[in-house]
């Protein structure tokens, strides 16, 4: 796996209104400037979410996750 060169964030998967998706299946958070990346996986199989916060790029992941998970 390629190493994201940006800030890692660290999530604490125990905390109230995290997505159950992002307790369960843990992926990986990173600030890039202003914005925040929650990436899973790599090439065609990532899952990955952006946002103005950490909880937005969150849920865009579980989101994102949900919509993968459908097809």
């Amino acid at each position: 796996m390629q190493s994201i060169d940006k800030e890692t964030i660290n999530i604490d998967f125990t905390a109230s209104g995290v997505p159950d998706a992002v307790k369960n299946f843990r992926p990986y958070l990173y600030k890039d400037g202003e914005n925040y990346l929650c990436i899973l996986g790599a090439g065609e199989d990532a899952v990955t979410g952006t946002g103005a916060t950490a909880e937005l790029a969150m849920q865009d992941w579980a989101q994102h996750l949900a919509d993968k998970q459908r097809k």
